[in-house]
Parts: structure tokens; sequence; C-alpha cells
């Protein structure tokens, strides 16, 4: 568990722990809307129960909590400097699927290198 977390910070921590996976606030509310969800505050509570419990994170209710109220004011603050709800940029479903795509493929490359560089490391051949 993280200490004095900030909402900019627990917006990192949790959402764009991956530099290589794109997570836009656009993109996170684009995907809960695919799964039926309409409100903010429901979606952060989801997701940060979700995130910390498939981390293996050591957590309890409170903290979860506290996850998910800093990820909706994070949330909240973009919509505003940005203009409102209307000015968002959601993604369509389609948009979404390529994004899919692109991160399947980005996910298979990354453990391929790994595959490889363990070989290097261990002098396999991959033929064992």
């Amino acid at each position: 568990m993280y200490k004095n977390l900030t909402p900019k910070r627990a917006w990192e921590i949790y959402v764009q722990s991956e530099e290589y996976i794109p997570r836009s606030v656009e993109f996170f509310l684009s995907n809960f809307r695919e799964d039926g969800y309409t409100n903010i505050t429901r979606m952060c509570k989801v997701y940060a129960h979700e995130i910390i419990e498939a981390s293996g994170e050591l957590a309890t209710s409170e903290y979860i909590a506290e996850v998910a109220v800093l990820l909706e004011e994070y949330i909240l603050q973009y919509i505003e400097q940005i203009g409102g709800k209307d000015k968002l940029n959601l993604y369509s479903t389609e948009e979404l699927e390529v994004i899919y795509k692109q991160q399947d493929k980005e996910i298979l490359a990354a453990l391929r290198r790994y595959q490889e560089s363990l070989r290097s490391v261990y002098g396999l051949t991959g033929k064992e």
C-alpha cells in the first residue's frame, strides 16, 4: 500500500502503470462504457477493487475505497481541465478493438524479447 497518495500518483500507479499501453482518461472511460458502466464513481470503485486484487497487493477495504476516490478525483479534474464532459473524446468500439490488438502484439513482442534474453543468459537454443 502506498502512503500519501494524490489523485495523479494514484492514476500513475494503478492505471498508467505500463508505459507501452496508453491509459488516458478517455481510454479508461471508454473501456467501462463498453462494459455498460455510465457512472464514474462506480467505474472507479470497480476498477480499484479489481486492479488491487489482481496485483496481489494486500490492502484494506478502506485503502481500496481511498484509491477509488482518488481515481475519481483525477478523472473529474481532467474533465474540468478540458472544459467539461462534452469535450471528452471517447473511443468507439472499433477504435478500442484496434488498440487491444496493438496491445496484444506489443505484449507478445515483449514476452518474446524476455524469452530470448533468458535463452541468452542460460545458453539455451530454444529446442529444449
